[in-house]
């Protein structure tokens, strides 16, 4: 036998080796396997995580559900899951935030065996955190809604709304700024939620809080708002679509309106926000966990990196990265538990300090709000646009719930 014919026994034999040792990893429990670009990747029994958000409806947002996809390939397919478990998301569109549908995605989770549900959107309070905490699950969430922050199942990993705008209206007022107004979404739950936050935040800055106005979701205009909001007003917050606030700039531009527009970190979205207001959006301050399109963080470089390798590059922003984020800390979480079970994983987060992805750490121990028990976290960064993109100009976290600014 020839010299070459060995060498191609020996290859095809090596093969078999390593064809018959990809295949003995399949039970419940294994290891995970190595990934094609020398990560591991997960192959174990999954871990299950429902996701509810407003994929489509009027105040669509599909950017949240793109960074959950996003982080939970990057944890299957380069980290090895947990401890070779991968994460197994069960998604739900409930359809421009309909609490009867946001209900019905709950449902769905609880029959499913969730360990968690990751939530955004403000439908969920009131609709939905009641079937949940029966079942005994817990929720990561922004904090929309006023029995959110209230709850005990509920898991705040970022500022919640009432300390980011306390840390927008400080870092104005050392600019001149001294009086609010708001324009928020004509939910119930939206405008019981900012009708209590907004003019806190501001008494807590030193500014005025003037008005709050309501607007119908449907709208196509807003100068008659507008102009009602920014009466007397040297700040206008908006909390609602980013489309419809890219409409409102353009609608204050071209009415001759000139106050200091403000957002939540919902509205951190150069694809369906700054872009489609153009100039219009130039000056417009956030608030936020980091500056998410230029820090050169490993985290956020990391996020940058996998929303791309997901092809959801153009969904980089606000609430992507939450998505994102909340897939990571989870997986902090869970790498270093025993059980996988909702039960373990709340008393997880009440009971130990847990550094969020792309955020502070989160520590249940300090509970800067007696009355929302929920809050653990109050401090956020301060981003404007500026040549089209959201770049910080803070400079650091604000924290005026802390005792600092």
């Amino acid at each position: 036998m020839g010299r070459g014919s060995s060498l191609a026994r020996l290859a095809a034999l090596a093969s078999a080796v390593v064809l018959l040792a990809g295949c003995s990893s399949g039970g419940g429990d294994s290891p995970a396997a190595s990934g094609a670009a020398g990560g591991k990747v997960a192959s174990g029994t999954p871990i299950k995580f429902g996701v509810v958000s407003p994929v489509t409806g009027a105040t669509a947002v599909p950017a949240f559900q793109q960074g959950v996809k996003a982080a939970a390939a990057y944890v299957n397919n380069q980290l090895g899951g947990v401890n070779g478990h991968p994460l197994e998301m069960v998604y739900c569109d409930d359809q421009g935030q309909d609490p009867s549908k946001n209900a019905a995605c709950v449902q769905k989770f609880v029959a499913n065996n969730v360990i968690a549900i990751l939530n955004m959107g403000t439908a969920f309070g009131t609709a939905s955190l009641p079937i949940a905490t029966a079942a005994g699950i817990s929720t990561f969430t922004q904090g929309s809604d006023a029995s959110e922050v209230k709850s005990k199942h509920t898991i705040i990993l970022h500022v919640d709304a009432e300390s980011g705008y306390a840390a927008v209206f400080s870092h104005l007022k050392k600019q001149g700024k001294t009086s609010v107004g708001s324009m928020v979404i004509n939910f119930p739950e939206t405008t019981a939620l900012y009708g209590g936050i907004l003019p806190s935040a501001a008494r807590k800055s030193g500014v005025e809080f003037v008005r709050m106005v309501v607007i119908n979701p449907t709208a196509t205009d807003f100068t008659p708002e507008l102009l009602k909001a920014s009466q007397g007003a040297d700040i206008v917050t908006m909390s609602y679509g980013p489309a419809q606030m890219a409409q409102t700039l353009q609608n204050a531009q071209a009415a001759g309106v000139h106050v200091q527009f403000a957002v939540g970190n919902a509205a951190i979205d150069q694809k369906n926000f700054v872009q489609p207001a153009g100039s219009a959006a130039e000056g417009v301050v956030a608030y936020s966990g980091v500056d998410l399109y230029n820090s050169s963080a490993p985290q956020a470089v990391t996020y940058r990196d996998q929303m791309e390798k997901a092809g959801f590059g153009a969904g980089i922003g606000g609430m992507s990265e939450q998505g994102f984020s909340f897939v990571m800390t989870a997986h902090t979480a869970l790498s270093d538990m025993k059980q996988y079970t909702p039960g373990a994983l709340r008393d997880y987060f009440n009971s130990h300090k847990v550094p969020v992805y792309l955020g502070q750490v989160y520590d249940a121990s300090k509970t800067p709000f007696p009355d929302r028990p929920a809050i653990h976290v109050t401090a956020a960064r301060v981003v404007q646009v500026k040549n089209g993109q959201f770049a910080d100009v803070g400079g650091d976290w604000i924290d005026t719930y802390g005792g600092g600014s």
